[in-house]
């Protein structure tokens, strides 16, 4: 009782790499730029480069991984 408490806010890019990879399945419509669009601070190119992508095709049902492990 009386004493003071500091509580510092968790760093949400830190939690994120600390966490399993986040993975999002396409949808009909679905580009990678709207995928983008869905999850802040991922990029198109992030995407391609996590999943080895070529060319920007998608498929419904693809398993997308948008940040590693």
């Amino acid at each position: 009782i009386g004493q003071r408490l500091t509580i510092y806010p968790q760093n949400k890019a830190t939690a994120q790499n600390n966490s399993s990879p986040r993975i999002y399945t396409v949808k009909h419509g679905d580009s990678l730029w709207s995928i983008s669009k869905k999850f802040p601070g991922v990029t198109v190119q992030q995407i391609k480069n996590l999943n080895n992508m070529n060319s920007n095709r998608l498929k419904p049902g693809m398993k997308l991984k948008l940040s590693d492990g």
